[in-house]
């Protein structure tokens, strides 16, 4: 038996992508078969570094998933620097619709709105408005359609032993069919419960971004990182959610994310 634990050691250390004797398949399989949260009530503060100045935003949060995970809908809740509602309605491999309630009161509705596109002018997207789930939520839905994926092998991230999992599309014409901006990504996923804590997003060979979960924590049955950190790399851009409040699986009814909620 202690023969045993050393070889696994040497393998580990040795970095070998049978590992554990786990595929990348069989990793993500695991990652399938997590619990994900259907709903969630959440308070975070957003900080933008650019260009030399930090804007602070504090939002709210309330999200509503299908139980099928294609579809999505949220309730943005902005109190400062000023005060307004975005009304957001996401479906899978699909362009969003959302309503913005302005500081004047009117509701502005905006079609078509890619899901990729820049949140309240951060380093987040609005598909990945969760970001510590957006990959693996993707995974949990479209993986053996779109995507193809390598373990690269057990390595150190942020002091946890990960498997180093990379992904792209089966075929370079999907990037634009699924409405994904990067041709490649790679996916740092605890060893002990396969939770993601970095992300590396690459086009057209060159890293154009990465993000890192910190602070990761238990609350309920769901690991949760209380601080993302969206980085650029070669610049001193980034973009940080700070979790201060959030609970999930809560009891939301439909009305909640209709255009009446923003008035």
């Amino acid at each position: 038996m202690k023969r045993y634990f050393f070889i696994i050691w040497i393998l580990s250390l040795w970095n070998a992508p049978f590992a554990f004797g786990l595929t990348a398949d069989e990793i993500i399989e695991e990652v399938r078969k997590k619990p994900f949260p259907i709903s969630g009530k959440s308070v975070v503060v957003l900080k933008v570094f650019k260009d030399d100045h930090v804007s602070i935003n504090n939002i709210s949060f309330i999200t509503k998933r299908s139980k099928d995970f294609t579809s999505g809908k949220m309730l943005v809740s902005v109190t400062r620097p000023s005060r307004l509602k975005i009304l957001i309605h996401v479906k899978e491999n699909s362009h969003t619709n959302q309503w913005v309630k302005l500081s004047s009161g009117k509701v502005k509705r905006i079609i078509g709105i890619h899901k990729l596109q820049s949140f309240i002018h951060s380093h987040f997207s609005i598909g990945g408005l969760k970001p510590s789930e957006n990959i693996i939520l993707s995974w949990k839905t479209e993986y053996n359609k779109y995507f193809k994926a390598k373990n690269l092998g057990i390595v150190n991230m942020l002091g946890y032993e990960c498997y180093k999992i990379e992904a792209r599309p089966k075929e370079i014409n999907l990037v634009k069919e699924i409405n994904i901006e990067y041709d490649r990504m790679e996916v740092f996923l605890r060893v002990s419960d396969y939770f993601p804590v970095r992300s590396n997003f690459y086009v057209e060979g060159k890293l154009i971004k990465y993000m890192e979960n910190h602070k990761i924590k238990m609350v309920g049955k769901y690991p949760t990182p209380f601080k993302v950190i969206m980085f650029i790399p070669d610049s001193d851009e980034k973009s940080e959610i700070h979790v201060k409040s959030i609970k999930y699986d809560i009891k939301l009814f439909n009305k909640k994310f209709s255009k009446e909620a923003l008035r």
